[in-house]
């Protein structure tokens, strides 16, 4: 996972654009009817793994939908992933391409695509890629909801689409979606109430180029949204107990998480999410949470950091490791986006309650 300074050094006018470019324009010479169903089944691909795993249990009772996973399950966030001829095969054969959206999928270059492009994300608040500061009970724009005043509510919205419009790479709504890593922070995929909004949003899309199935993704989304809203409550129930405490975070992948609970957010350990921080950054924390310790320092759970290490027992502050669902494995299992959500609410309560 790259940080700020690490994506918008290559996007846009970047060095690894112009290669995967040529080689998707000559895989598109060899597969020209990319974007039109074929053998009766509607191919989808989603870019990344948690966009993977809950489009694949949407339509996981829709037999005439496949869905595939572009990016290898265990990258985590793919913002400089190189696609491979592989790759770039497998999109040709898509009828659908599901990106989450907001600059997450940065290595891609969507017009070479001739199917449909749909960001799951699209109409919804992301919160602000700066976490340097203290969150608390600031409600950031109402993250992770819908455009608008309103609260989401993802089984309302299974038996309706976000917006009659396709989205195909193109701006939405005054703003262009391809931010990059700059203004926002991009993990919305972390947050179990814009997954219920994501996965609504993934029947009606899908639903619309596979009309017999409408109603079976509705359903399935209509559940799975149910139980991340449910977790969300929970989440958002821990809110009396933080009393002005605050946390520390590995990386701002757990930003979502944290902000539900209502926790303050002292400080991101890795600004670059791929190299370890400076000398000088580790001093600062060590002075910071010598002054006032946090809570617990906030760990990802699938990606082990001896910064982490090393300030948790020089300051005897525990870790505390959580899955942003950034990755996974290959052959995660149905739910797993849903249980890995619920484990991590469970460890918060524990958290809190103490």
């Amino acid at each position: 996972m790259r940080t700020d300074a690490a994506v918008n050094s290559n996007f846009p006018g970047g060095t690894l654009r112009r290669p995967v470019l040529a080689v998707v324009a000559a895989i598109l010479l060899v597969f020209p009817l990319c974007g039109i169903a074929r053998g009766g089944n509607l191919k989808v691909v989603a870019a990344t793994f948690p966009v993977y795993v809950l489009a694949r249990d949407v339509a996981c009772d829709c037999k005439g939908i496949e869905v595939e996973l572009l990016v290898p399950a265990g990258t985590g966030c793919p913002h400089e992933y190189a696609p491979t001829p592989a790759d770039l095969r497998r999109l040709a054969r898509a009828d659908v391409l599901l990106l989450q959206g907001w600059g997450l999928e940065s290595f891609l270059e969507r017009d070479a695509f001739k199917g449909t492009v749909v960001e799951v994300a699209r109409d919804l608040r992301p919160l602000p890629s700066n976490a340097e500061v203290e969150d608390g009970d600031h409600d950031h724009g109402h993250a992770g909801r819908p455009h608008g005043d309103h609260e989401h509510d993802g089984r309302d919205h299974a038996g309706h689409g976000h917006g009659d419009h396709e989205h195909a790479g193109h701006a939405h709504g005054g703003h262009e979606h391809g931010h990059g890593h700059g203004a926002f922070n991009v993990h919305l995929f972390a947050s179990p109430g814009a997954a219920a909004a994501m996965v609504c949003t993934i029947a009606e899309e899908l639903g619309k180029r596979s009309p017999a199935c409408l109603e079976t993704l509705r359903t399935q989304a209509a559940k799975i949204a149910g139980r991340l809203e449910d977790i969300q409550a929970r989440l958002r129930a821990l809110r009396p107990l933080v009393r002005g405490r605050g946390v520390l975070l590995q990386h701002d992948s757990l930003t979502y998480l944290v902000h539900e609970t209502g926790l303050a957010i002292r400080g991101v350990i890795q600004e670059n999410e791929d190299a370890p921080p400076s000398a000088a950054r580790l001093l600062a924390f060590r002075e910071s949470m010598r002054r006032r310790p946090p809570l617990r320092i906030l760990a990802d759970a699938r990606s082990p950091s001896k910064a982490v290490a090393t300030l948790s027992a020089e300051s005897r502050v525990p870790v505390l490791a959580l899955d942003p669902v950034a990755a996974g494995p290959a052959d995660a299992p149905a739910g797993w986006y849903v249980d890995v959500m619920d484990a991590n609410c469970r460890a918060l309560e524990a958290l809190l309650h103490e």
